[in-house]
């Protein structure tokens, strides 16, 4: 082949090439665009179902699509019974009454003392006999608020306390205790979370009032008129004492909550879809028909 022939063929190959490229450049195009079309669609179709479904319900009724708060409040009632005869199928501890071998609580305040308590035998009982005053459950944030209040909480056990009070008189004392709490409101809100499709603690929120102590250690300083006496004082002025350790107590509280709610719900294997479904099946009718119209339940 002679040299003369290269250049005829060469633009005859860049022809081709160009031809070759402009086409798949084409088809890329159209396939892009398919793509872009069906993509489009699919979005379109969502929105414009979502559309209709805001048409036929307001937003503020989507929200409602969820177990009102009317079921999480018969919910909690049905738990207040279970707190005293656990379903045995569950394997669950009775919490009414709460019992524990031994605790141990060391306070150091700068105005209430500095205190070493060793509890044993403890028993804490009355726990289930709450009232539920107002109960709100936001699905979307999984976070439950509450409004609950006890007439009474009672303490039994055997105690040994030694320190000194208020940096200025030493205390002793070891035997048997009674301490009840009266009147007590508790509010607060329960964060949830959920790994590996299963429901935590994730954290508690806490708020508590305590209108009235009654405290009787049995051999407080040896017993006698001076026992006496100071059980009187803590007895009296136990709200004013709760209010200087009342951080301290709370953050002692709600980890124990939080410990003792997420092994119970550890041994449960709850997911959020789960408490859906028995509220489904224990709610109203018209929950019910709420439930099974839910759209966004296959989200959860």
């Amino acid at each position: 082949m002679k040299c003369q022939h290269f250049p005829p063929i060469l633009t005859t190959l860049v022809f081709l090439l160009g031809l070759l490229i402009s086409t798949e450049g084409v088809q890329s195009s159209r396939l892009l665009g398919l793509l872009s079309g069906i993509t489009r669609t699919s979005r379109d179709a969502i929105v414009n179902a979502v559309g209709r479904v805001r048409d036929i319900l307001p937003e503020s009724e989507i929200i409602g699509l969820y177990p009102d708060d009317s079921v999480i409040y018969e919910l909690i009632v049905y738990l207040k019974e279970r707190m005293r005869y656990p379903h045995p199928a569950l394997d669950l501890p009775t919490l009414d009454p709460f019992v524990k071998n031994h605790t141990d609580i060391n306070i150091t305040h700068n105005i209430v003392g500095k205190l070493t308590l060793n509890l044993d035998r403890i028993n804490i009982s009355k726990a289930s006999q709450f009232q539920v005053n107002s109960v709100k459950m936001r699905w979307l944030q999984q976070q439950l608020e509450y409004n609950v209040s006890f007439s009474e909480v009672q303490f039994t056990g055997d105690y040994n306390l030694g320190g000194v009070l208020g940096d200025v008189i030493p205390v002793r004392g070891e035997g048997p205790a009674l301490v009840s709490a009266s009147n007590i409101n508790a509010t607060g809100i329960l964060y949830l979370g959920i790994k590996n499709k299963f429901l935590y603690i994730n954290n508690i929120y806490l708020n508590f009032n305590i209108d009235a102590f009654h405290v009787n250690l049995t051999n407080l300083m040896g017993g006698g008129k001076l026992g006496e006496l100071l059980n009187r004082i803590l007895s009296k002025d136990g709200t004013t004492i709760l209010k200087l350790v009342k951080a301290d107590l709370t953050h002692l509280i709600t980890n124990w909550l939080q410990i003792a709610g997420n092994d119970i719900l550890g041994k449960m294997h709850l997911s959020l879809n789960d408490i859906l479904n028995f509220l489904k099946s224990v709610s109203t009718k018209k929950v019910k028909s709420l439930l099974n119209f839910n759209p966004f339940k296959s989200e959860l």
